[in-house]
């Protein structure tokens, strides 16, 4: 069974060059997995077979060759001057053949030059892995600059942080004070994981926020309150609810698989199950939802719909993926991840549908040259800003 959780993160964090000895040898040994291969093609340059022109006709059919050419413009790849890196090369030909450019080897040799690319005048590198713990006595600690181990001890637990960018509450004591409650939070540009002290896992998307109390014991249920995106895998506990909180929503579970996406700038909070049954509720309504299905919160009513789990969980695994959405969803995504403002020279160009798949490992640039590949839209990226244009007036 492919891991594309795990996938996902060595890239991210190959491309980052971050890898340690022990996920180098793990990026290797990946690499060499043919199962692997198409995942790893669809995270390193996207999948575009379901694009269309705008008179409808396929995007790759009839343009596959522009667009292949297009994928594969960069400079000669330059490898690192030591064997290990030969044996990447080696092991990622395949994929290297078909790379977008975010997919490269950057040189440590002082007489060698890294790969450079045409960009815009200016670009926006990927997200990363972080965010801000912020303890019960106010206290914040930033991920990223913090030591890995213990960061915390409270309400009987201990707050470590992993190699591998995750926050783990483990309980240790017998004091079982409720009222402490802690928050992760991320910025635009930022995700990160967190494994609660039930065992619960999150994977917090960016400009999202949890709380949560440090210690579940002496509750009746485990209630958190989420702003912004997650995706949830609950520890099963029959006599302890698990309670997402979102402004005007709540999903109660016993254990399973699911994702809210609760964002304040979009008009409506969608909830897709993976696993299990949840009980989706508003003040008026309430539903259950069972797996593939989508449950779409707006004006106070619920609605469920049959959904491609794939897409909606894409961000946690390294994609921006894009099913018959329009450009201002689209846009949405990608500045909340490149912490990017977005204007449109025409409004009525939001409501262009797309669909597709694009590595968010990438910077910017190459997203957005991607898009423009449909011959629809057309980008200039000036500072924090990302313009729209209609190519109609070009």
């Amino acid at each position: 069974m492919v891991d594309k959780e795990k996938i996902a993160y060595l890239h991210q964090q190959y491309l980052q060059d971050s890898l340690t000895a022990a996920e180098l040898q793990d990026w290797i040994h990946t690499l060499s997995i043919p199962e692997n291969q198409p995942y790893l093609q669809e995270l390193v340059y996207g999948t575009w077979d379901g694009m269309n022109n705008e008179d409808g006709t396929n995007l790759r059919d009839n343009r596959s060759e522009e667009i292949f050419n297009e994928i594969t413009k960069q400079s000669p790849i330059v490898t690192r001057p030591i064997i290990l890196w030969r044996r990447i090369v080696a092991a990622a030909s395949i994929i290297i053949s078909i790379t977008i450019g975010g997919y490269y080897y950057q040189s440590k040799n002082t007489n060698k030059q890294p790969l450079s690319y045409d960009t815009y005048a200016n670009d926006a590198a990927p997200g990363k892995t972080s965010a801000t713990l912020t303890l019960a006595n106010g206290k914040k600690i930033k991920l990223t600059g913090a030591a890995n181990g213990t960061l915390a001890q409270e309400a009987g637990v201990i707050i470590t942080k992993t190699t591998d960018g995750q926050v783990i509450y483990e309980i240790t004591g017998s004091n079982t004070d409720s009222d402490n409650i802690n928050e992760l939070a991320t910025v635009n540009g930022e995700t990160y994981r967190l494994r609660l002290p039930d065992g619960s896992e999150v994977w917090l998307n960016a400009s999202s926020s949890l709380k949560y109390p440090a210690n579940f014991t002496a509750l009746n249920e485990r209630r958190v309150q989420l702003k912004g995106e997650a995706y949830f895998e609950i520890a099963k506990n029959k006599q302890k609810p698990f309670v997402v909180q979102s402004t005007g929503q709540e999903v109660r579970v016993l254990g399973t698989h699911f994702n809210v996406n609760a964002y304040s700038d979009e008009n409506e909070i969608k909830t897709t199950l993976l696993e299990g049954i949840v009980r989706v509720s508003s003040l008026k309504s309430q539903i259950l939802l069972k797996p593939g299905e989508q449950s779409i919160f707006q004006n106070e009513k619920i609605e469920v719909t049959s959904t491609d789990i794939e897409s909606a969980t894409a961000w946690k695994n390294g994609l921006f993926m894009f099913n018959n959405e329009n450009l201002a969803s689209v846009m949405r995504k990608i500045s909340r991840w490149y912490d990017l403002d977005v204007k449109y020279e025409d409004k009525s160009l939001e409501n262009l549908p797309f669909e597709g798949s694009i590595t968010r490992f990438s910077n910017v640039s190459k997203v957005l040259r991607m898009l423009e590949l449909t011959k629809l839209v057309k980008f200039k990226l000036e500072g924090k800003t990302v313009t729209v244009y209609s190519t109609k007036k070009q």
